[in-house]
C-alpha cells in the first residue's frame, strides 16, 4: 500500500518522501515483536494513513475555496462601481482596480507606479497635496472634493476618501461626483430662479415654523407691514396683530397642523400700529413623514377696498332710518349710491343755493350801508339779512355732515377755545341746568376751523339741553388722550399718537339701544316736527373734516355722554391774529374786474366794490374778462372770478393771467365746495379765494389784503 501511494501521483508524494528518511534514521527492531504487537501497530499506522488522507483532503478543499473567494474578491475588486488606489507616501499609484483605469479612461498596466497628481488639474494641485499631507498626518479618514483630468485631457468632478493603512500607503476611494455636482448645480439655479420669483412678486410670501415663529418673508411682506425683512426674522406670528384675534389666528393654526389648505381674509398690525386687511392663501409645510413643520402663506393686500367698504357702511348706516321702507334690494342699492349721491346733491344745492343768498346777503348788506334808511325800512332789511344768514347756515349743515364745507385750518388753543364758548354757552342754557367746565390740561393745540369746531360743540351742548327738558347737569371736560401702538384705545379707530377729547356729558333720559346708531345720520330726530336731524350729523362731519372721531356712551334714564377726539398738534404754535369781521376796508379808487355768469351776483358785486370805493368792471365769462384785462386804458389792479363758468372757467382764467399778465391779482369766488380747503387754487395761483355767499365786511378785507401784497 505504501508502494502504491509511492508511485502515484499525489500531490503529497514530496512529503511521503520525507518521512520514509526519517524513519530510517530510527532503529526499530521489529523482530522484537510479537505477531498481536505487530497487528496492532499495523493497525495504527493504517489509521494514521486515513487520517492524513482526510486531513489533506479538507486542505485541498481548503486551497479550493480561498482560490474561489480571491477569485471572487478580485471580480468585485474590479467591477465595483467606486475607484479603488493604493497611493503610496510619494503619491504613486500602487494598485488599482479597472474602474479607476476606466474613470479616468486610460488601461490599468500604464497606470501603475505612475503619481496620481498626474490626473490632477493645474487648478486642484494645491487641494490635493493639502489632502495627501492631511491622511499622512491625521492617519485617518479624510475626504476632498476636486478636479480630474482623464488621458484625453476631459476634466471631471471627483471626491477621494483616503485613509491609511499599516504600510504607512494609503488607501483611496475614487467617486465621479459629476452628475452630482451638475445636480447640485441645476438644485441652486433652480433654488435662485425661485428666489428673485418670490423676492420679485407683489404679494407677500410668509413662512412660519411650527411654533409659528417667521422663518422667511419676501420684500413685497415686511413692506405691506412697514418693517424690514431683518425686522421680522424669528418673530412670534402673534406679535403682529392685536390683542384680540390672537384666538382667531390661533384656531387658524390648528386647521393648517390639521392638513388643511385654504383662503380666508385676516386683519394684521403694521409697525406703525395702523390696520392692515388681508387676504391670505395659507398651506401647511410637512416633513417626509406626514408630520407637521410650519406653514406658508401669500398675500395680497386690500386694505383701500376693506376701508372702502367701511367707508360705505358707515355712509349706509347714516340713510339706515330714510330708507327703512325700502325691501333689502332697494336698501343694497341705496346704500351703495349714498355716499356719491350725497356728495353731488351738497354740491349742487351748495352752488344754486350759495348764488341766491349771494345776491340777497350783499343787496341787504350794501342797503343797510344807507345812513338815510328809516327804522321801519332799516328792519326789514335786517330781517332779510337774517333770513339770508339763516338759509347760508342750512347750507353749511349739509355741507358738514356730507364733509364737503369749506374750512379755513389754524391754529387753535381748545382750552381757549371752551372758555370763549363759555359765555354763549350761559345764554344757551336755561337757569336750571348746572354747567361746569374742566381742563384737565394747560394747553390743548389742534389744527382746526374755529367756526366749524364751535359749531360742533354748540349742537353737542344744545343736543344735551335738550335730552334734560327738567333741568340737570351738563359738565364739559378736555383732557389729552396718548394712544400708545400696544395700549388700549377709548376709541377703536384712533390711531397712536396724542389727541384732544371733549367730552359733553348729561344726566337726561338717554338714548335707546335701538337707535343709537343713527343719531349721526343726517335728518333723523327725536324731536319732531322741531328738529331737522342735521345737529349730530353735523358734528359727525366736521369732526371727521379734521381728521377726527366722534363717540357716545349712554344709558337710559341715566344721561349720555359724547366724545369728540381731534388729532392734537406735536407743538404749540403762536396764535395767529384773527380778521375783524365788523369792519370795512376801503379801496383807493383801483379797478377790479368781476367775473360771474350769475348776472344778480355779478351785479352784486359790482355794487359791492363801488361801495368800497374802488372802480368796476363786469364780465359773464373768462373769454369776455381777458378782452378787457387786454385793453390798457382799464388798468385793471385785480380780478374777482368765479370758479365754474361757460367758454373760459375761472381757473384757466387764472392760468392765462399768471403767464401774460402777472402783475393783475385774482381772487376766486365760488359756491362750489373746493378739495384741499382751496389750497389748490393757491398752489396755482391764485391770491385769495372767498366761498359764496360773500360777506361785505370779508369781501372788503380780502380786496385790500390782496391789493396789498407783492408778487415775489
Amino acid at each position: 500500500m505504501h508502494n502504491d501511494m509511492g508511485k502515484g501521483s499525489d500531490p503529497n508524494a514530496e512529503l511521503r518522501q520525507k518521512a520514509e528518511s526519517v524513519l530510517r534514521g530510527v532503529s526499530v527492531d521489529v523482530t522484537t515483536l510479537s505477531t498481536k504487537e505487530m497487528q496492532q501497530l499495523m493497525h495504527e499506522l493504517q489509521v494514521h494513513q486515513i487520517e492524513l488522507e482526510m486531513q489533506n483532503e479538507t486542505l485541498r478543499l481548503a486551497q479550493t475555496q480561498l482560490s474561489q473567494s480571491r477569485e471572487q474578491y478580485v471580480d468585485l475588486y474590479d467591477s465595483s462601481p467606486v475607484g479603488y488606489l493604493t497611493i503610496t507616501k510619494k503619491g504613486l499609484i500602487k494598485q488599482a482596480n479597472l474602474t479607476s483605469a476606466s474613470v479616468l479612461r486610460v488601461d490599468r498596466t500604464p497606470l501603475l507606479n505612475k503619481p496620481f497628481s498626474r490626473y490632477v488639474t493645474r487648478a486642484s494641485q494645491d487641494r490635493y497635496f493639502l489632502h495627501h499631507r492631511q491622511v499622512l498626518k491625521t492617519k485617518s479618514m479624510q475626504t476632498c472634493e476636486l478636479k480630474l483630468v482623464t488621458s484625453d485631457g476631459t476634466e471631471f468632478d471627483a471626491r477621494l476618501d483616503s485613509i491609511p493603512d499599516e504600510d504607512g500607503h494609503f488607501r483611496t476611494t475614487l467617486h465621479d461626483i459629476t452628475e452630482q455636482k451638475q445636480a447640485e448645480k441645476a438644485l441652486s439655479a433652480s433654488e435662485q430662479k425661485y428666489r428673485h420669483l418670490v423676492e420679485a412678486l407683489q404679494e407677500g410670501i410668509w413662512v412660519i415654523d411650527k411654533d409659528a415663529r417667521t422663518t422667511f418673508v419676501n420684500q413685497s411682506m415686511a413692506d405691506m407691514l412697514g418693517y424690514t425683512i431683518d425686522e421680522m426674522q424669528g418673530r412670534h406670528l402673534f406679535s403682529f396683530m392685536d390683542k384680540k384675534k390672537v384666538a382667531a389666528a390661533q384656531q387658524n393654526l390648528d386647521r393648517r397642523q390639521q392638513g388643511i389648505i385654504e383662503q380666508h381674509d385676516f386683519e394684521f398690525l403694521r409697525k406703525d400700529g395702523s390696520p392692515i386687511f388681508v387676504v391670505l392663501a395659507t398651506a401647511p409645510i410637512t416633513d417626509e413623514n406626514g408630520n407637521f413643520n410650519g406653514a406658508v402663506a401669500g398675500l395680497i393686500d386690500i386694505t383701500e377696498q376693506v376701508q372702502s367698504k367701511i367707508a360705505l357702511q358707515e355712509s349706509h348706516e347714516l340713510l339706515e332710518n330714510t330708507l327703512a321702507e325700502l325691501n333689502s334690494t332697494q336698501a343694497q342699492l341705496v346704500r351703495q349710491e349714498r355716499q356719491a349721491a350725497v356728495g353731488q346733491l351738497a354740491a349742487g344745492i351748495a352752488h344754486d343755493f350759495n348764488n341766491i343768498v349771494a345776491g340777497i346777503l350783499l343787496h341787504a348788506q350794501l342797503m343797510l350801508t344807507n345812513s338815510d334808511l328809516k327804522p321801519e325800512d332799516r328792519h326789514k332789511i335786517e330781517m332779510i339779512y337774517q333770513q339770508g344768514e339763516q338759509a347760508a347756515t342750512l347750507t353749511h349743515q349739509i355741507l358738514d355732515f356730507s364733509r364737503k364745507s369749506m374750512m379755513r385750518r389754524e391754529y387753535i388753543d381748545l382750552c381757549l377755545f371752551l372758555e370763549d364758548l363759555h359765555r354763549l354757552f350761559i345764554h344757551t342754557l336755561p337757569e336750571n341746568i348746572l354747567l361746569s367746565m374742566n381742563y384737565h390740561v394747560k394747553t390743548c393745540p389742534v389744527n382746526g376751523d374755529t367756526a366749524r369746531l364751535q359749531q360742533a360743540v354748540l349742537n353737542m351742548v344744545i343736543n344735551a339741553r335738550d335730552a334734560m327738558p327738567d333741568g340737570g347737569k351738563l359738565d364739559i371736560v378736555l383732557e389729552q388722550v396718548v394712544v400708545r401702538e400696544d395700549g388700549e384705545r377709548p376709541y377703536h379707530r384712533l390711531t397712536p399718537g396724542k389727541w384732544a377729547r371733549i367730552s359733553v356729558t348729561d344726566n337726561g333720559i338717554g338714548i335707546p339701544e335701538p337707535i343709537l346708531d343713527q343719531i349721526f345720520e343726517p335728518f333723523f330726530t327725536t324731536k319732531a316736527p322741531m328738529g331737522s336731524g342735521l345737529g349730530l350729523s353735523q358734528v359727525f362731519g366736521i369732526v371727521r373734516q379734521h381728521e377726527g372721531y366722534a363717540d357716545v356712551s349712554t344709558t337710559v334714564g341715566e344721561g349720555s355722554t359724547f366724545f369728540l377726539y381731534l388729532p392734537m398738534l406735536p407743538a404749540s404754535q403762536p396764535v395767529l391774529p384773527s380778521q375783524q369781521p365788523d369792519i370795512l376796508s376801503l379801496g383807493h379808487e383801483e379797478t377790479v374786474l368781476i367775473v360771474e355768469d350769475n348776472k344778480i351776483v355779478r351785479q352784486s358785486l359790482i355794487e359791492a366794490v363801488e361801495t368800497l370805493n374802488y372802480r368796476s368792471l363786469g364780465a359773464k365769462n373768462g373769454r369776455e374778462a381777458l378782452t378787457l384785462c387786454h385793453s390798457p386804458k382799464n388798468n385793471i389792479s385785480l380780478v374777482i372770478t368765479d370758479l365754474i363758468m361757460p367758454e373760459v372757467g375761472g381757473k384757466e382764467l387764472l392760468n392765462i393771467l399768471n403767464k401774460t399778465m402777472p402783475d393783475i391779482k385774482v381772487i376766486v369766488i365760488t359756491g362750489h365746495p373746493l378739495a384741499n380747503r382751496g389750497t389748490d387754487l393757491l398752489s396755482a395761483g391764485a391770491d385769495g379765494w372767498l366761498q359764496k355767499p360773500v360777506n361785505l365786511y370779508q369781501l372788503s378785507q380780502e380786496v385790500a389784503r390782496v391789493l396789498e401784497m407783492k408778487r415775489p
